[in-house]
C-alpha cells in the first residue's frame, strides 16, 4: 500500500512501412527501422494520497532511421536519422 513502487519497462519496435511516397522521392517508399526505448519509473508512497518520484523516458538514448526503398527489388538507402533525447521528470501525484 505505502512505501516504494519502481517499474521499467522496454518496448522493440520492428521496422514498419511508413509511406508510398517520399518528398525526397516521389516514387521511394520510406520504412523505419528496428528500434527499442527503455524506461523507468520510481515512486514513493508517502500515504494514500500522496506519492512522489520520477520517471526517465529512452534512458539507452536511441535514434530512430529511416531507409527509402530505392529499388523495385528491396534495396533500401538510409533516408535519416533522428536522435530521440533522453527525459527526466520529478512530480508529485495526489488522490482524492
Amino acid at each position: 500500500k505505502y512505501g516504494l513502487q519502481a517499474r521499467v519497462a522496454y518496448t522493440w519496435r520492428s521496422s514498419y512501412f511508413v509511406s508510398s511516397q517520399d518528398s525526397l522521392g516521389p516514387n521511394d517508399p520510406t520504412y523505419t527501422g528496428s528500434t527499442g526505448f527503455m524506461d523507468a519509473s520510481i515512486f514513493y508512497a508517502v500515504d494514500k494520497h500522496l506519492k512522489i518520484g520520477a520517471t526517465g523516458s529512452n534512458l539507452l538514448n536511441e535514434t530512430i532511421t529511416t531507409y527509402n526503398q530505392i529499388t523495385k527489388s528491396g534495396i533500401r538507402a538510409l533516408r535519416g536519422i533522428n536522435q530521440q533525447d533522453r527525459r527526466f521528470t520529478i512530480g508529485v501525484r495526489m488522490g482524492f
